[in-house]
């Protein structure tokens, strides 16, 4: 799937530069675009809120599963200022998640290197067999 400026545009996804270009949707576009995420809250000097870590945790899940437009939306949405964020959605987010810890920047840092390198620690984690495990099974 190709996104031209426009489509870019339109989804309001202006992730470093990407704008400029064609571009053809892949891990590596999706990502940078989560890097770029992660690295505005680095810069801003600031941990997610709860709807940044839900869109980007909802996006690493998908990039894990090769889902990549699905990716790419949810970390879009990370993406959104709070004051344009769809309120329906914010509360459902803030009622299904108000008991759970927000996880910290490193946290999802962590998430985004574990599924980079290949997940076998966060699979093990997750208490599935990693990569290597899996073609063993099958064999």
């Amino acid at each position: 799937m190709n996104f031209s400026r426009g489509a870019w545009q339109k989804a309001g996804l202006g992730l470093g530069g990407y704008t400029n270009l064609d571009v053809k949707l892949n891990n590596a576009v999706v990502v940078t675009a989560i890097g770029v995420f992660l690295r505005r809250l680095r810069r801003e000097g600031r941990n997610p809120d709860r709807w940044e870590t839900e869109q980007a945790i909802r996006a690493m899940a998908f990039l894990a599963c090769d889902r990549y437009l699905h990716a790419i939306d949810h970390i879009g949405k990370a993406l959104i200022p709070p004051s344009k964020r769809d309120p329906v959605a914010l509360t459902c987010i803030e009622e299904a998640t108000s008991h759970l810890v927000v996880p910290d920047l490193a946290t999802l840092q962590s998430v985004l290197d574990e599924i980079c390198d290949g997940g076998g620690a966060l699979a093990q984690w997750m208490g599935e067999p990693a990569g290597g495990e899996v073609s063993q099974l099958v064999n």
